[in-house]
């Protein structure tokens, strides 16, 4: 979900992902299975989570408070991304910000 600030809250709960899908075996066993086993990707008890800017730039570690220099945090419980939403949602960006990461 992208916010009026330009920053993209990811949340992905699905096998790979730091979460309670991250090693249930069979749930994937190949390109052709993501077709057919869409519906056991569909909930998790939580959920992997990064924030990014338009020009791909992190901010996860920014806003997170729990994280120190990571890009993406895991086990993310609905609880605390209900609190998480609100923070990126009204986080400040600036131009100048972004075009500092950038170089």
């Amino acid at each position: 979900m992208t916010f009026s600030n330009g920053l993209t809250l990811s949340v992905q709960f699905g096998f790979g992902n730091y979460c309670g899908n991250y090693n249930k075996p069979g749930l994937v066993q190949n390109m052709l299975d993501v077709l057919t086993e869409t519906d056991k990707l569909q909930s998790c008890r939580d959920a992997e989570i990064a924030v990014l800017d338009q020009n791909g730039n992190w901010y996860t570690s920014d806003i997170i408070e729990e994280l120190e220099d990571d890009d993406v945090v895991g086990y993310i419980t609905p609880d605390r991304l209900a609190e998480i939403i609100p923070l990126v949602k009204n986080y400040p960006v600036y131009n100048a910000e972004s075009e500092a990461k950038d170089g």
